[in-house]
């Protein structure tokens, strides 16, 4: 069978991140493959999108509803690891600018482990297959999703231009990698939007929809936003150092917000 347009997307999709997968692996062997770096989840990334595109163009090869919700489910779950890049790479910035910024990003955590597990039990629910009560109990979880991930980009987007105050306490490799954050922050905001309207349409295919809606808004809101925040990504491990900062490996925990800051650690820099 003839491949739409979402399947042709989707194998153009396999192309590009069989490509990205390499460079993100290498991006993350040359910083270290420890979460507290972040570099992880890039390749991380580039895996659950060239699994998602594969699944997706088998559905349309050979239709499928099972196939369609795991093609949706993991568009859905996909952002987690980009976010969670994202919260790795303030947390390493924030041990070094701002001032006991653990409980906040004890949060952001918290909600970029909820947030998926609600999106998948929500798209499994939403099966057409499903009882009427499921499909509307879907729906629901799909959307209470959604609106964890956007509560994380907020707070995150919140820690970063705090950053940016502070950056006279911050070495000059990590203003690259600050730079790295702002330049991915605005993509993927709206990568975010173009889930949140999906979720909260009247219809789940809408033409919102990452599987049954229009092409055109799919591929310039939501996949070109994802591959232009990720090769940013990629892009500044590439030119920043690769090496770490002896004091934030020796307090590894600390920029996660898992250990408290030392009180001598904090003097000079902004309190969140």
């Amino acid at each position: 069978m003839a491949l739409d347009q979402f399947g042709k997307i989707a194998a153009a999709e396999i192309a590009f991140y069989s490509l990205l997968i390499c460079l993100a692996f290498f991006t993350a062997l040359r910083h270290g493959f420890g979460r507290r770096e972040g570099w992880v989840f890039l390749f991380t990334f580039s895996l659950v999108r060239l699994v998602g595109a594969a699944i997706t163009v088998a559905s349309k090869a050979s239709p499928s509803i099972g196939l369609a919700i795991a093609a949706a489910v993991l568009s859905g779950i996909g952002l987690t690891p980009l976010l969670l890049a994202t919260q790795a790479f303030i947390a390493r910035l924030a041990h070094y600018g701002l001032s006991s910024p653990q409980l906040v990003l004890r949060l952001i955590r918290a909600l970029l482990v909820v947030a998926p597990i609600l999106a998948i039990v929500g798209g499994t629910s939403s099966s057409p297959a499903n009882s009427a009560s499921s499909i509307a109990t879907g729906r629901s979880l799909t959307r209470a999703s959604v609106c964890l991930f956007m509560a994380a980009f907020v707070v995150l987007f919140g820690l970063h231009v705090m950053l940016w105050h502070a950056r006279a306490y911050l070495q000059d490799h990590h203003h690259r990698l600050l730079a790295g954050v702002s330049l991915a922050l605005p993509p993927l905001f709206v990568r975010l939007v173009y889930a949140l309207l999906g979720a909260f349409a009247a219809s789940p295919i809408s033409r919102w929809s990452s599987i049954f809606g229009d092409w055109r808004i799919y591929l310039t809101m939501g996949l070109l936003m994802e591959f232009i925040a990720v090769v940013i990504y990629v892009a500044t491990g590439i030119l920043i150092p690769a090496h770490k900062d002896e004091d934030a490996v020796a307090k590894g925990d600390v920029q996660l917000g898992l250990l408290p800051v030392e009180p001598g650690d904090a003097v000079g820099r902004v309190t969140p």
